[in-house]
């Protein structure tokens, strides 16, 4: 074989070789673009899962009792929770105020809405002559403000409540405002029998049934003083 020939031979080889080369570079190349691109993507899908929720700290200055404020997000307080919040305040709320003009209203709600065996217990602060509505009257009112429901981390048909409670009399507080902590459980028991009045007071039947207030702290207004206007348990 002459020189040219295995020059020719050389020539060859060398740019088949340079040929593999550069191919093994592009497809390594295109490998990692693609590697690239499906990162992208998947980040792309990943970013709207990720956000950040701010919240905000309230601290009572006079009690020290911190809580917790949340905003409304259906992925973290759900329908039934709203729903068990909101049948625990109107509950608390007709049970624990008193009002001339609205003792006939919240006497049957509580009525509807209150197991039968613990009922006794507030049905009789109506009876005889030292009934409230006998000593009240209508210039004593009782106005009440709910400061938080919170449900029980271990039984969900447990709530816990926490109100202030101020008794005004013509226009002069005459009991401090007081603090109360309600601990109480309850139920669904819907009445398909229930007439129509009954339905639409408690719908979906709606029922507690054990229910105990304890006072937490009384409040710095005296007695006496003058009442800054309507307290948020209308």
């Amino acid at each position: 074989m002459s020189i040219f020939n295995k020059g020719a031979n050389w020539e060859a080889t060398r740019t088949s070789d340079l040929v593999k080369s550069r191919n093994l570079a592009w497809m390594f190349a295109g490998l990692m673009g693609l590697c690239l691109v499906t990162a992208v993507i998947a980040l792309a899908m990943l970013t709207p899962l990720r956000r950040t929720v701010p919240y905000l700290v309230k601290m009572d200055t006079q009690t020290g009792n911190i809580e917790v404020l949340r905003t409304f997000d259906n992925q973290e307080i759900g329908t039934d929770e709203l729903n068990d919040k909101y049948w625990a305040q109107r509950y608390v709320l007709a049970r624990e105020q008193y009002n001339w003009w609205l003792v006939s209203t919240d006497y049957d709600t509580v009525a509807a809405m209150t197991d039968p065996t613990i009922f006794k217990e507030y049905g009789d602060q109506f009876v005889g002559e030292k009934g409230l509505d006998k000593v009240f009257g209508d210039f004593t009112e009782r106005r009440i403000r709910i400061l938080s429901l919170t449900p029980s981390l271990s039984n969900p048909q447990q709530m816990i409540v926490r109100f202030e409670r101020t008794t005004v009399s013509k226009g002069n507080v005459v009991e401090a405002p007081t603090v109360f902590v309600v601990n109480m459980t309850f139920r669904y028991i819907p009445n398909k029998n229930a007439s129509e009045a009954e339905g639409i007071r408690n719908p979906r039947g709606y029922q507690v049934y054990s229910y105990r207030r304890d006072v937490e702290i009384s409040g710095s207004v005296k007695p006496g003083t003058q009442a800054a206007g309507q307290g948020g348990g209308a």
